[in-house]
């Protein structure tokens, strides 16, 4: 009897990859796109987002705003998933998105060419699912669809056009591990599916499912489907009867505040100077240059706002949605609307943050109708922004302090002091409770480490529903305070208006960027002199005093010094 032996071959670099690529695969086809992150990235800095999720964002778009808008997102070469509304790009895109003029017959559209394009230029090559809605009349052309998902090696196709040709199907991708289906209950394409050259041509097919949109008896449904199936005895393939949920989104309108008039003028007049030195070359003065990063720690931002454009650094989203579902709700979707104003507040103060958005888990609470926040993903999202580097954190939320030794008040407190520590200066909320007691969370994990901001009215004086104003740092306008029209075209999308102290939280935050962004301006405007010999003035500012306005208690003097009296409103 012969004893084996196991041959010994060297790693390559081949191999070594090829290795790295199965555990890649293996880690996004069996684990939640939370897990499947954590293990992929960790904390890393290089981090590239493995799930493009678009539900939920505007129905109707420009080709030219949304790449510009999405610029900043880095995505992995395999996405676990990509997920699109039912969405009309307007103008038509005029280059290799769209289709050839001579195709262009009225019977079908192409607005989806345009993202996956996208998606092509950003380094994606597979993608494991493909969500599309095209339930609307008239849905893609056949070769819309098959040019879209063109070069993408696809495992899952769920691509929601009623009675989908086969064919297009077997065009689109040879590959196919499962497909979803949407059935008018019209037999004749239940048969072609079921064709020799229908779906049975895809040798990998493991699963069908069925979603029916016209009503079929119940004792017709498991006939049909086993008739079809088994017709001939051969290359059987099961379809499995599901049910497709609708989502449905509801819709807020902002009202005008005149308070922020002032506001407004002085930014415009400040962006301009900006604007101008920023493009100065300074020597050795690296540090001068660089723009003042905020995280933005809510529910999401709607990205293609317009007033948002190009002032999103980058994101990162904690929210994975109902459980088992295995979808993650995308930073740059807002789920009610409310860290978009929260964006639009900070920018509207100081239009040079970049805002990097971070969005927690929610979910609503139907008794009392209100957005509650998972407080292990709001720990994981300050750790996020402290991991990040970012110099402000904006909060505009508050949630109920964590029973004492428990494992999330531990996680929530650890990672304040890490922000604390890294110098980051933290901005929350009062939580609006009128005369009782205020113990929530962020707030009272660290009370002299956090800037409380509390709504102030029109007037000038604490709304009533601030608790007491002498546990608070500030309080800035936040009653009926809504965007400015003339700055802003977003016609189609309408938020809720917004009183309380969220957005008094985001205009502080803002108003503490814009300090630092003077102080900046002022050091750059002071090396400049330097460079044309010039001798340093007694009020010139350096590299030292944007260092040491970032300081908490620097901060909080100088905002002192902006306000007008301890009872009135910055």
């Amino acid at each position: 009897m012969r004893s084996g032996k196991v041959e010994e071959q060297a790693v390559t670099e081949e191999s070594a990859e090829k290795i790295l690529e199965m555990l890649h695969l293996h880690y996004l086809r069996t684990r939640s796109p939370e897990t499947a992150a954590s293990r992929l990235y960790r904390k890393s800095t290089k981090a590239r987002h493995i799930c493009f999720d678009y539900l939920g964002a505007p129905l109707k778009i420009d080709p030219e705003e949304f790449i510009e808008s999405f610029e900043h997102v880095k995505l992995d070469t395999v996405l676990q998933y990509v997920a699109f509304p039912n969405i009309r790009v307007h103008p038509a895109p005029d280059y290799p998105y769209a289709l050839d003029k001579s195709t262009e017959d009225g019977n079908g559209r192409c607005d989806m060419m345009l993202f996956f394009q996208w998606l092509k230029d950003k380094g994606v090559k597979r993608i494991l699912k493909v969500i599309v809605d095209d339930s609307n009349t008239p849905a893609h052309s056949d070769e819309a669809i098959e040019k879209a998902l063109q070069g993408f090696d696809v495992e899952i196709l769920d691509w929601r056009k009623v009675d989908l040709c086969p064919e297009t199907i077997w065009t689109s991708n040879r590959k196919l591990r499962k497909v979803h289906l949407q059935w008018s209950g019209n037999n004749a394409v239940l048969r072609g599916w079921s064709e020799p050259e229908g779906l049975r041509r895809l040798e990998d097919l493991t699963k069908v499912y069925l979603h029916v949109k016209q009503p079929v008896p119940l004792s017709i449904r498991p006939r049909i489907i086993v008739k079809r199936s088994d017709e001939d005895g051969q290359n059987r393939r099961l379809l499995t009867m599901t049910f497709a949920a609708s989502e449905m989104k509801q819709e807020h309108i902002l009202q005008p505040h005149r308070w922020l008039n002032c506001m407004d003028e002085f930014k415009d007049v400040f962006q301009n100077v900006w604007s101008w030195s920023m493009k100065q070359k300074l020597q050795q003065q690296e540090a001068l240059m660089q723009p003042v990063e905020i995280a933005l720690i809510d529910d999401g931002v709607d990205v293609l706002q317009s007033r948002l454009r190009g002032k999103i650094s980058d994101g990162k989203s904690f929210d994975y949605g109902d459980k088992g579902a295995n979808r993650i709700r995308s930073h740059w979707i807002s789920e009610r609307g409310h860290g978009t104003v929260m964006a639009k507040n900070i920018v509207r103060i100081c239009p040079m943050a970049k805002i990097y958005v971070i969005k927690l888990e929610t979910h609503f609470d139907h008794k009392e109708q209100k957005a509650r926040i998972g407080t292990r993903s709001a720990a994981e999202a300050i750790d996020a922004a402290v991991d990040r580097k970012v110099q402000i954190i904006s909060m505009s939320w508050t949630i109920k302090q964590p029973d004492s030794n428990s494992e999330e008040k531990e996680k929530f407190d650890s990672a304040v002091r890490r922000a604390v520590k890294a110098g980051i200066l933290l901005f929350c909320s009062a939580a609006d409770k009128g005369l009782h007691q205020d113990n929530d969370y962020p707030a009272a994990s660290n009370p002299t480490k956090m800037f409380k901001i509390g709504a102030a009215k029109p007037n000038g004086n604490v709304w009533d529903w601030v608790p007491n104003i002498r546990h608070l740092d500030f309080i800035i306008p936040g009653y009926e305070v809504a965007e400015n029209a003339s700055l802003d075209n977003d016609s189609s999308q309408h938020f809720q208006p917004q009183t309380g102290s969220s957005v008094a939280t985001a205009l502080g935050a803002g108003l503490a960027t814009l300090v630092i962004c003077c102080v900046q301006l002022a050091s750059i405007h002071t090396q400049m002199s330097r460079q044309k010999g010039h001798p340093d003035a007694p009020s010139s500012l350096t590299l030292d005093d944007l260092r040491h306005v970032k300081n908490h208690e620097n901060m909080k003097a100088a905002l002192r010094t902006i306000g007008t009296s301890p009872d009135s409103d910055i």
